[in-house]
């Protein structure tokens, strides 16, 4: 195994964190990373390419959230929340456009559906939290869920647009609902001190990869079937492929090393040693698979990297 490897893309004496885990973090066109940053005061969205490093600011409100950005998989745009608004960024112009403004509420943990028409979004107001849906095109926003209890994030479901995934702080942690509200039940049933995290679905399936209690490495399909393991592995953080095949995860025990597990065998390969800090830190492919970009610890700040696949002796996903 060797040590540290990959290319320092974005570093320095302030916070630079890759997107959240549920989105990639490298554009459609796999030239650039995005990235967030509190370098300029408050939290703003930059972009640098991946040949030269050198980064762009793309936003300057200093006020984006940093759990709600999501980056399509097939155009120019990057989707996010400031306060009660929630906006797309044209990656080539810089045209930005409001697609809803919830007046008085906080929007978190944008998530897009597979033919990227609609956003889910969590909203905070007035010390509850609801789930709403916007159009992409700006046309329509509405909260169409809102449940007896905290959500965290939420996640659109790759391989049917009728479900969502939701997190929440309660007693059971993982959650399906339809888009339309209806049918709201647990996922994966445990016991109320058993942490769960990392939730998300496994490429473009209705699997849910999580890391249960021990860092223990588990898949479930949507419907409640079929809980088992994904890996002989404890992790602490883990992200899944576009297409499902691989699963990055950084290993609990022993302890910061990032590895790559094929999703269908359960084999297991370490890459490298990473600084995390003992930290969850973010993790994510390009949109081809050919990229893995991931969060790391340098100087006691937060920066991003990214790693060929096949500089790893790997295949593309696809």
């Amino acid at each position: 195994m060797k040590e540290t490897q990959g290319k320092t893309i974005a570093a320095g004496p302030y916070e630079n964190r890759p997107l959240p885990y549920a989105s990639s973090s490298i554009d459609a066109d796999e030239t650039r990373v995005l990235f967030l940053s509190n370098r300029a005061g408050g939290w703003n969205l930059y972009s640098a390419p991946i040949a030269s490093g050198a980064a762009v600011q793309l936003t300057d409100s200093g006020k984006v959230c940093p759990s709600s950005p999501v980056l399509s998989a097939a155009e120019p745009y990057l989707y996010y929340a400031a306060g009660g608004r929630a906006a797309r960024l044209h990656l080539d112009t810089l045209e930005e456009r409001t697609l809803a403004d919830f007046d008085g509420a906080v929007l978190d943990s944008l998530s897009l559906n597979a033919d990227e028409t609609v956003l889910v979004a969590v909203v905070r107001k007035d010390a509850s939290d609801a789930l709403a849906r916007i159009q992409t095109d700006g046309s329509d926003a509405r909260i169409f869920f809102d449940p007896p209890r905290s959500i965290r994030r939420a996640h659109c479901c790759p391989a049917n647009p009728l479900w969502v995934l939701y997190s929440s702080r309660s007693e059971q942690r993982m959650w399906t609902v339809t888009i339309r509200g209806w049918k709201d039940r647990p996922l994966y049933l445990h016991r109320p001190d058993e942490s769960v995290e990392c939730e998300a679905f496994l490429g473009k399936s209705e699997t849910v990869l999580f890391i249960a209690r021990n860092g223990e490495l588990k898949a479930i399909e949507r419907n409640g079937e079929r809980l088992r393991p994904a890996a002989d592995i404890q992790a602490r953080s883990a992200a899944a492929s576009r297409c499902g095949r691989w699963i990055a995860v950084e290993t609990l025990d022993p302890p910061g090393v990032l590895a790559l597990i094929n999703a269908e065998t359960g084999q297991t390969r370490p890459l490298f040693h990473i600084n995390s800090g003992g930290k969850r830190m973010r993790l994510s492919f390009s949109p081809s698979g050919r990229r893995l970009v991931f969060e790391e610890r340098i100087a006691g700040r937060s920066a991003a990297r990214v790693v060929s696949m096949s500089a790893a002796g790997l295949q593309p996903s696809r």
